[in-house]
């Protein structure tokens, strides 16, 4: 890409998101476009981000500095529009937070899980700090899948109090409209779908998860789009760009992304100018779990 940028007269970069998780990102898009603007990649870090060595050569990003200044360079370099501006254009959203309590099964089976994690969990004095992070993230991701799912981590468990909201959540509050759900986990969305085929036959059901073909993502989208009445899409971080699903007006996190950034390019997979409905957006929530304690980071 920069050795056509270098031929051509011009360059220009196009994005909806220029930025969607740290300003490396914006350096990424200028390296090609402009590639003397901010110099090289050092020259970048050192003026604009603050970071911390985790072992050896890798580097965590913990905030960024001098950020008027870098303002001050792009606005030369940059045209844009905030969605804030443009909000007269977009439906209203409404929020939702659908809390429950595990029942007595699927709850039993996520203490176990929580009890099997930390008990075995290695001592972190003896971890690198790369091996922490590490760590703490398979213990997280763990709990996220048991409380999708029983079954995503004790296969010979079947039930989920999740779905079983789910299931209410179609039956009272989806009428001739769509839904769209979103998991982290491709295997609950495998089960959500069969699980939903078994008990609405009749009910359109499309998906985006990554395994299908650009063709088969686009079909899938279409027929999402033209379908006539009541249809669901499950969508994973697959799902999470480029894709217009304005068509829905119903959004569920079954599970949540660990970045905001994700989090907020979901929610613009539904709401976006040719909305014609309020859109609701419904978090659902497992009381004293994991989710619990990711929505609350995210909701900072």
């Amino acid at each position: 890409a920069r050795r056509i940028a270098k031929l051509c007269l011009r360059s220009y970069a196009l994005s909806a998101t220029p930025m969607l998780n740290n300003l490396m990102e914006i350096y990424g898009v200028f390296r090609v476009i402009n590639p003397e603007l901010f110099g090289n990649v050092s020259d970048f870090k050192n003026a604009f981000v603050k970071s911390i060595k985790i072992g050896g050569r890798f580097e965590k990003i913990i905030g960024y500095k001098n950020i008027p200044q870098l303002k001050e360079i792009l606005k030369d370099h940059f045209i844009g529009h905030q969605k804030h501006e443009v909000s007269h254009q977009l439906p209203p959203i409404i929020r939702k937070f659908t809390e429950f309590e595990l029942d007595p099964d699927h709850q039993s089976s996520y203490d176990e899980v929580v009890s099997e994690q930390f008990d075995n969990s290695p001592d972190e004095s003896t971890l690198s700090p790369k091996e922490r992070i590490i760590n703490h993230l398979t213990i997280l991701t763990y709990l996220q899948r048991v409380v999708d799912y029983q079954q995503l981590i004790f296969p010979d468990r079947s039930g989920s109090t999740k779905f079983n909201m789910l299931k209410e959540y179609i039956d009272y509050q989806l009428q001739d409209e769509k839904l769209v759900i979103f998991s982290r986990f491709k295997m609950s969305l495998n089960i959500i779908e069969f699980d939903l085929r078994s008990l609405y036959p009749k009910l359109p059901i499309f998906r985006i998860t990554g395994d299908e073909s650009q063709i088969q993502r686009e079909q899938n989208r279409i027929s999402f789009t033209e379908n006539k009445g009541r249809s669901i899409m499950l969508i994973t971080t697959a799902g999470t760009m480029a894709l217009n699903l304005q068509s829905a007006n119903h959004l569920i996190f079954y599970s949540y992304p660990w970045s905001s950034g994700f989090l907020i390019q979901i929610i613009g997979r539904v709401h976006r100018i040719g909305s014609l409905l309020p859109v609701i957006i419904n978090f659902f929530i497992a009381k004293d779990t994991i989710d619990q304690h990711v929505f609350e980071i995210m909701s900072k």
